[in-house]
């Protein structure tokens, strides 16, 4: 990780490697630290700058610094606040930072200083800001730059920089006491489920995206294979894994999934998962790819990804439909309204002057 160092200065002043302009999407000057940079650099400055197109916000690009004596400059377009939900300005105040310490490893910059992007005329919360700068280069993984300064335009800026910032990322953080789950996926859901059958009653599942709508699991289309059936075994089944796997499958990893896959499928079912049955309450199982017996265990054909997925997110059977609860049907207008709208007669609007339809 990079030394990092706050110091409160005219960044137009530093003796660094590269210095970062919080520019606008033109790229053509502007006010605060982007009007110093542009001053200082001359005229040519903005004459490069016209050549790169402008930039996105969130985005960094790189130029020579002209009268820089020794530096060169990153620049980067940081988002305006809106102070509306959802908030991408968090997201796009990161990219800002990992774009500019890319270019700068990519360069072998030894030095970078950043000012305080969006905190001026963008009025981006400072605190945050600050938090997301610090985050963003102590978890940058690179083996440049091998210092990074903060140069902050006042005192309150270089405080915020300098006192463990990233607490005000934790001020909406959610205490929790019990199991917690990475990944809504069907092993994440599983895992939740089993988590909660003890003294645990909640568990905690962290998911980038709702669940139920942007795991692998919820778009898989195949059935799950394992040794169900009386004449089959996890051997079995291994030895098949392994010889369409042509050297490319780990043994270990191959049995010990095969031994585990017949308790799994056993304990999705139990928990709702609605496989296709026998008449007995057998498994259904087809014959399918490499495999020397029926092991394929399906959910309606192609539906299990979706359907087991989705009833391990409701925690259980809902319905004897995999495909979810039925809908209520709806009762036949009374007498003397509509069919269409069930409104009294002479007041549908959708079909106004109609009579009304006794209901069949």
């Amino acid at each position: 990780m990079a030394k990092v160092s706050v110091i409160q200065a005219d960044i137009t002043t530093l003796d660094v490697d590269a210095i970062v302009n919080a520019a606008n999407t033109s790229l053509l000057g502007g006010g605060g630290v982007d009007g110093a940079i542009h001053r200082k650099a001359g005229p040519e400055l903005a004459t490069a700058c016209r050549m790169l197109h402008g930039c996105k916000t969130g985005d960094a690009k790189l130029t020579k610094g002209f009268k820089f004596t020794s530096s060169l400059v990153i620049h980067t377009v940081g988002p305006v606040w809106n102070g509306r939900r959802p908030r991408p300005e968090r997201d796009l105040l990161a990219s800002c930072y990992r774009r500019s310490l890319e270019i700068t490893a990519d360069k072998g910059f030894e030095t970078v200083a950043f000012p305080a992007i969006s905190t001026g005329i963008y009025r981006f919360p400072a605190d945050e800001a600050a938090a997301i700068a610090v985050r963003e280069v102590t978890m940058f993984k690179g083996s440049r730059p091998t210092e990074v300064i903060f140069c902050c335009f006042d005192a309150a800026s270089a405080d915020r920089h300098r006192a463990r910032p990233w607490r005000v990322l934790m001020r909406n953080t959610l205490a929790f006491d019990g199991p917690v789950i990475l990944g809504a996926g069907l092993a994440g859901l599983t895992a939740a489920l089993s988590a909660t059958t003890g003294a645990a009653k909640t568990a905690l599942v962290l998911s980038p995206t709702p669940l139920a709508s942007g795991c692998s699991s919820a778009w898989a289309q195949g059935g799950m294979a394992a040794a169900l059936s009386g004449d089959d075994t996890p051997e079995l089944h291994a030895a098949d894994t392994i010889a369409a796997g042509a050297g490319l499958c780990d043994p270990e990893a191959v049995d010990l999934l095969t031994r585990e896959g017949p308790q799994a499928v056993r304990d999705l079912a139990a928990l709702g998962a609605p496989f296709d049955r026998k008449a007995d309450d057998g498994f259904v199982l087809s014959l399918e790819a490499a495999h020397s017996a029926a092991r394929v265990a399906r959910v309606g054909g192609d539906g299990a990804g979706a359907a087991i997925h989705g009833r391990c997110h409701r925690g259980g059977p809902r319905d004897a439909d995999h495909r979810g609860p039925r809908k209520r049907p709806r009762p036949p207008p009374a007498a003397g309204r509509h069919r269409p709208c069930g409104r009294r007669a002479g007041r549908c609007r959708r079909r106004p002057g109609r009579d009304p339809q006794p209901p069949a």
